[in-house]
């Protein structure tokens, strides 16, 4: 082979290099919290579905939105930096391809989830510092105001709060169908299902099914209207109670989506024994969360163990490792059957009557 002479190699990079490396990454970590108020505040203003309409000046959006014309420039130029707008020749803005998931009218959005972050769970972020100190949830004792607790009597947190949920439902739900087998199943209750996305994919993909949803008052008018739309109103109960009391009975697969991760480990094992106590005794549980590695929460790890911190911050809750999980749920009466993968990092954990 060619022999490389000491003049062809690059030089060694300095040390100092690695520092100014490392400076940049810790720097971008720490604007991103900002750029998730920049996201969530256009979202609000509505400019990626203005945007959607075509590219437009600065001037021109400020104007359709009644906001400070060169602020909301400075906000554009942050959001193509972001890549959910471009800045053309011309000085006008258009929307880029992800813009498309941050459009209010878009069926694949995650716009009101963007404000739910923004809006809701940013305040009690800024108490991080109380939870760390005494692993209690900061919705109350700080700026927080809106926790679980409270949606009930929060009429546009619990929208925004459902809105955001069944975004992420909707694309969640596909992962879900392609990793469990419904094809001997007779009725799923969804503990905690919210506007029912979940249990309206499982039932619009499997006409043989029956289905309960059960969640807070807050959530089940819309429940109502979602199944309708689906066309599967027919095959599922709506039932506004309190799980913690009591699961309704006649289910032989309960699906629980984000609702594990909300509670600390006493309230989740009294969630997990009503629904034991409810199942077939031949039933299944499904729980679709974030699955924390065991050890090493690297890079790929990222956004569940920024899930696991906002479990703390807003609820007291936690995300869990698959060892966690399979205690749990066998202190419940159910047996450990595995994990598969679902979709935007979420795992289905499963667990049958034991």
């Amino acid at each position: 082979c060619p022999m490389t002479s000491d003049a062809d190699r690059p030089p060694a990079p300095a040390p100092e290099d690695d520092t100014i490396a490392g400076a940049e990454a810790i720097l971008d970590n720490i604007a991103s919290g900002a750029m998730s108020q920049a996201i969530a505040v256009a979202a609000e203003l509505g400019l990626f579905d203005r945007l959607a309409q075509g590219p437009a000046s600065a001037d021109a959006v400020a104007q359709s939105t009644g906001c400070h014309p060169p602020s909301m420039r400075r906000l554009l130029r942050a959001l193509a930096a972001l890549e959910t707008c471009d800045e053309r020749p011309d000085g006008t803005f258009a929307l880029a391809p992800v813009g498309h998931l941050l459009r209010g009218d878009a069926r694949d959005a995650l716009h009101a989830y963007t404000i739910w972050w923004g809006r809701y769970r940013w305040l009690g972020w800024s108490d991080l510092m109380h939870s760390i100190r005494t692993g209690e949830s900061a919705v109350g004792v700080g700026r927080a105001k809106i926790g679980m607790r409270q949606l009930d009597n929060e009429r546009g947190a619990a929208s925004v709060f459902n809105r955001a949920m069944t975004e992420i439902s909707r694309m969640v739900a596909r992962g879900v169908l392609r990793s469990v087998d419904f094809s001997r199943a007779r009725t799923v209750v969804d503990v905690g299902g919210g506007w029912g996305e979940l249990i309206a994919a499982v039932l619009g993909s499997h006409p043989h099914l029956r289905g309960i949803l059960l969640d807070r008052p807050h959530a089940v008018e819309g429940a109502r209207e979602r199944l309708r739309r689906g066309d599967v109103l027919d095959r599922c109960d709506i039932v506004a109670g309190d799980f913690f009391e009591a699961v309704p009975a006649g289910g032989d697969v309960h699906l629980l989506k984000s609702i594990v991760h909300d509670w600390d480990d006493e309230a989740t094992a009294r969630l997990l024994r009503r629904c034991r106590e409810a199942i077939a005794d031949d039933g299944r549980i499904l729980v679709v969360e974030q699955v924390m590695p065991e050890r090493g929460v690297g890079r790929a790890h990222l956004r569940q163990a920024i899930a696991d911190l906002n479990m703390l911050v807003m609820l007291g809750g936690r995300e869990r490792t698959i060892l966690e999980f399979r205690q749990l749920l066998e202190a419940a009466g159910f047996r450990y059957v595995g994990v598969t993968p679902a979709a935007l990092g979420y795992s289905v954990v499963e667990g049958v009557a034991a």
